[in-house]
């Protein structure tokens, strides 16, 4: 019976005039091993310029003998076909929101010998499933958690396999079996945070491991800059209790990588299909600032993430403009054609609790870590590009 094997080969690019390394992606071709001092097999050999056009990205040479090759692209001795698994990992992510992907990363930290990737994701709502259908493109597994029947047989369709979870009992352990890689996006309740009150994990159980959060952590500035390592002062209970969820995740003993999330938007869920549907509101609040991001540029977060792997490391996830709400619909409505809806004062808006709360906070968010470590580059720098691109669709 044939082997999936997974073999790294390095390609040489020049960068700025400068030559540097670049690990090329996961090659499931069949048969294939890397040996000590030798070139990948012949029968793989071909595969490698489908991974150069795959790769946009280079390693210096620290980096590639981190992961067990030496400069000429050969195993090193004592590595054979291994990838190495750390928190300082910085796996074969490709620059650019576009293009990142789980290349290279099919491993399970329990197991060095490579495996093929497995995303779960816990709650396959609007985010995950932007990363899990990015993932399932590229031939990735993912599996995950859902609410109803239905939906898991829609899922099902898109080949992607649904357990149904409430939060009230675990599911079944066979639900998890071979694994690589978990992303939670199920909000703490009441009681806490679901997922972990009901399931125990073992600390080499997945070679990453991300959780959702909000920038509602940080609480109000009053339009002042945070980062990631300001303070954690949120300004209501759904904030407290992403706080104590976070808190819970990175000290659970997994590879845990803590996202803050803006304002999502993107197909479906945007200020445009607000003013078509009659239900977009102009609060009258001019010195309010709110972060925002679109939902395939979260993806692509996430899997540059996943590529480059750094356990108890916490990234912002927003864009380039925090911006008015009111301005947004002005600019939505422009895009539209029609006339934006009146001003309104925040007390005469009838909004919801759960829309009011967002009116609470005002801050600029930092989003130069995603960039810096993770080489991240935004498809939506802003909701001016995301919106016109969502007018045109």
């Amino acid at each position: 019976m044939s082997r999936r094997v997974a073999c790294a080969a390095l390609v040489t690019q020049r960068v700025e005039g400068r030559r540097r390394f670049g690990i090329a992606a996961e090659l499931l071709l069949g048969h294939g091993r890397a040996v000590p001092g030798r070139r990948p097999a012949p029968q793989i050999r071909p595969g490698l310029r489908l991974v150069k056009r795959a790769v946009g990205i280079g390693f210096d040479e620290r980096e590639a003998a981190f992961i067990g090759l030496d400069r000429t692209g050969r195993a090193r001795p004592g590595e054979p076909g291994q990838e190495h698994n750390s928190g300082k990992s910085r796996g074969g992510a490709r620059h650019g929101a576009r293009n990142h992907g789980l290349q290279g990363l099919g491993k399970q930290a329990t197991n060095r010998r490579m495996s093929a990737p497995h995303l779960f994701c816990f709650g396959l709502g609007y985010s995950a499933l932007a990363l899990a259908r990015r993932l399932r493109a590229q031939g990735i597994r993912v599996s995950g958690t859902v609410r109803s029947a239905e939906k898991a047989m829609q899922l099902k369709t898109e080949g992607i396999t649904a357990y149904l979870f409430d939060g009230t009992a675990p599911l079944a352990d066979a639900a998890l079996g071979g694994v690589t890689h978990l992303l939670l996006s199920v909000p703490p309740d009441p009681s806490g945070d679901p997922v972990l009150r009901h399931h125990r994990f073992s600390p080499g159980q997945f070679a990453w491991a991300g959780y959702l959060s909000t920038t509602g952590v940080y609480g109000d500035r009053q339009g002042g800059l945070v980062d990631e390592e300001s303070a954690l002062l949120p300004t209501g209970p759904r904030g407290a209790a992403r706080v104590a969820a976070e808190a819970a995740w990175l000290q659970s003993g997994l590879p845990m990588h803590i996202f803050r999330l803006a304002g999502i938007y993107g197909p479906g869920r945007n200020t445009l299909v607000s003013l078509r549907e009659g239900t977009a509101k102009r609060i009258d609040k001019p010195d309010q600032l709110f972060s925002r991001i679109h939902v395939e540029d979260l993806a692509a977060v996430l899997a540059a993430s996943m590529a480059r792997p750094h356990p108890g490391r916490v990234y912002n996830v927003c864009d380039d403009e925090p911006a008015n709400p009111a301005d947004v619909v002005v600019y939505a409505a422009g895009l539209l054609g029609v006339a934006p809806p009146p001003l309104l004062a925040l007390d005469a808006a009838g909004l919801s609790p759960l829309g009011r709360s967002f009116y609470e906070d005002s801050k600029r968010v930092s989003n130069a870590r995603i960039k810096a470590e993770l080489g991240v580059v935004l498809s939506y720098a802003s909701y001016r590009e995301g919106l016109a691109a969502l007018a045109q669709s």
